[in-house]
């Protein structure tokens, strides 16, 4: 098993183009070694993935659309599994909530 581990902010790029490419290089290592299970793990997945409205600037909607092509899409790739952690859920695109096959709430700690 292989894993990446990134932060949302590290895949958010400031210029058109270069989020959906950084995502497309990582999704094509993970799809070379198809025997082998690549986990993904995205920190503060909200920021990569944000709710779509009216006001959502394309380039996001573009990076959520690369995402969601390759998790469960017309590029699925079998051998990736991806992890994601956020603390705000309701700020999450809901086609991309509707993907993930399985959620886990971590509560806080007790005292």
């Amino acid at each position: 098993m292989t894993t990446v581990p990134l932060a949302g902010g590290e895949l958010n790029r400031p210029y058109v183009g270069e989020t959906e490419k950084l995502l497309i290089d990582i999704m094509y290592r993970s799809n070379t070694i198809p025997y082998l299970i690549c986990a993904m793990t995205i920190d503060e997945i909200d920021g990569l993935v944000p709710k779509r409205d009216n006001n959502a600037q394309q380039s996001k909607v573009d990076g959520i659309s690369v995402l969601l092509s390759y998790i469960e899409g017309v590029k699925n790739i079998p051998n990736l599994i991806v992890f994601g952690a956020t603390n705000r859920r309701n700020m999450m695109d809901e086609a991309f909530l509707r993907r993930i096959q399985a959620k886990v709430f971590v509560g806080r700690p007790s005292p």
